[in-house]
């Protein structure tokens, strides 16, 4: 069985299932925080690396496998980009709505994501608020 841990309001059946995969342990609270305060019911798992992650993928019945999966661009051993691409690689995954957040602004990098299967790319906001609005952004739209 697929462990989520819920840090948001009470959730049902069709609510967000995010997995946030993010080295930088601040970064992932924030995020997290964020999720949470755009009160859009969800469930919420942070892993500290993309390895992990994959390797609980593939632990995770159909109906447990996240709805959105949110990866940091610069991470160590994987790159949220090789995570990506990884996930492509899988049927399986073809449903999950695959993010990209990263400090970089460069274009080569957006597009590498892109390319891998990335279904967006946002660069990650100077102030909360803003955080807040990219939360909101990916929990509404549309692949």
């Amino acid at each position: 069985m697929c462990p989520v841990l819920s840090f948001s309001t009470v959730s049902k059946a069709g609510d967000h299932i995010i997995w946030i995969v993010e080295d930088d342990l601040d970064d992932s609270i924030l995020l997290q925080e964020a999720f949470i305060d755009t009160r859009v019911p969800c469930l919420i798992q942070t892993f500290s690396d993309a390895i992990n992650a994959l390797q609980q993928l593939g632990t995770c019945r159909r109906e447990e496998l996240p709805t959105i999966v949110v990866a940091d661009y610069n991470m160590p051993v994987m790159t949220g980009a090789e995570f990506v691409e990884a996930m492509c690689a899988h049927v399986r995954y073809e449903s999950i709505k695959k993010i990209i957040l990263s400090t970089s602004s460069y274009l080569f990098d957006k597009k590498d994501c892109l390319k891998k299967g990335a279904h967006a790319y946002f660069v990650k906001p100077s102030n909360y608020p803003q955080l807040i609005d990219v939360a909101f952004s990916i929990l509404t739209m549309n692949t």
